[in-house]
């Protein structure tokens, strides 16, 4: 099975493949990713599938206390990011395990092709996979499934946790936040266009759908240079590799949740200003300042805080810290020490540098560094 994954990863990394060509055509109609992105998204996915990673994979699946279990797989998918419907596929095979996979409406297509794919390439990953778009199909696996999996809002989890047998192993995924921490060192020079880049490419991806997509960033010094950099950036992604469709009900919930998001981490009414790039469709980063802006249709947003230590840092983070999903960090080793450190007494998200949080272990965890002597923090 590991030579047939990674016969599947080299296939399917080629963005000219049938199967690459029309995945981003559909997830343009269901997602509204442009072309650009669908292949970063889904070059970067396959990429991974290599022989040492899928082998560490399956040491990871055989000692998880849920996954681990004896019996077959049940899982509930999501409709916003394409990710999770790959995963379950390679963690399943990788797991010699049978699965009942519950497609999202808003991304049946995608799903029904990636079945009809893997039937037509790959037909032995095929014989324990099951897809459904039925809730009473899904519900009868989960009752008699070793493991089931979940993503989606809190309360799909609580149904989804019901459904389950009083034996089942449960997991679920709910939503989540990430942020960005950058100190001044990252900001000098010609430092902080590549660092307004990384930070740029992390928000762009599956705009900001994901869990690991950051929400706001935090930035030793003034917030206001970084923030102008970070709203250019976006606006050069948009130019080069195609803009996000998104519904005014979507940028609205969004500004929304901006406002909301600034109410919770200063503890006061959101006082927000807009940084952007013009008056176009373009990216729109907001600075806690003065002055309320509303959120343009189309806009990618985020807000930008000063931090002036490491205190500062938790205290801005801590009414985020139970559903803090991912930190990346611009910042020397030994800051992304102390970063690290001062999340060592509390529950600890992921952290990562900058750039890589988009790019998370394949296998099941949260940390992804210094919990491994070949990736030390």
């Amino acid at each position: 099975m590991i030579r047939t994954l990674v016969r599947l990863g080299r296939r399917w990394s080629d963005p000219r493949s049938e199967f690459r060509v029309r995945a981003a055509r559909i997830l343009r109609a269901e997602a509204g990713y442009p072309e650009g992105m669908t292949d970063m998204i889904l070059g970067r996915f396959f990429g991974k599938l290599t022989a040492s990673a899928l082998r560490e994979l399956q040491s990871k699946l055989r000692r998880h206390p849920v996954l681990g279990r004896s019996g077959d797989w049940a899982a509930v998918l999501p409709g916003n990011v394409p990710d999770p419907l790959l995963l379950s596929v390679v963690w399943a095979v990788a797991a010699g395990k049978k699965i009942c996979l519950k497609m999202s409406t808003r991304q049946r297509c995608f799903g029904e092709w990636v079945a009809r794919s893997l039937k037509c390439e790959f037909g032995d990953l095929c014989e324990g996979l099951e897809w459904t778009a039925s809730q009473n199909v899904f519900y009868r696996r989960a009752k008699t499934a070793g493991a089931v999996f979940a993503y989606g809002s809190d309360a799909t989890i609580r149904e989804v946790r019901r459904s389950a047998g009083p034996r089942t192993g449960f997991i679920g995924f709910g939503h989540a936040l990430s942020a960005g921490v950058v100190f001044r060192g990252q900001t000098v020079g010609s430092g902080l266009a590549r660092t307004a880049r990384l930070a740029a490419t992390e928000m762009w991806l599956y705009d900001q759908k994901g869990c690991l997509s950051p929400q706001f960033f935090l930035v030793e010094g003034e917030a206001g240079r970084f923030a102008e950099a970070l709203a250019g950036e976006l606006h050069a992604l948009d130019a080069s590799l195609g803009r996000v469709r998104r519904t005014q009900e979507e940028s609205v919930r969004r500004r929304i949740g901006l406002a909301r998001l600034d109410a919770m981490t200063l503890g006061r009414r959101p006082r927000l200003a807009r940084i952007g790039t013009g008056t176009g469709p373009s990216a729109a980063v907001y600075v806690l300042k003065s002055g309320v802006f509303p959120c343009p249709v189309g806009h990618q947003v985020a807000l930008a805080a000063s931090f002036q230590n490491l205190r500062q840092i938790k205290r801005l983070l801590a009414p985020h810290q139970s559903y803090l999903h991912c930190i990346g960090i611009a910042g020397t080793p030994r800051e992304r020490a102390q970063v690290r450190h001062t999340f060592a007494v509390t529950q600890t998200p992921r952290l990562c540098p900058l750039g890589r949080m988009q790019t998370p272990p394949t296998g099941p965890g949260n940390i992804e560094m210094g919990d491994s002597p070949k990736n030390p923090l």
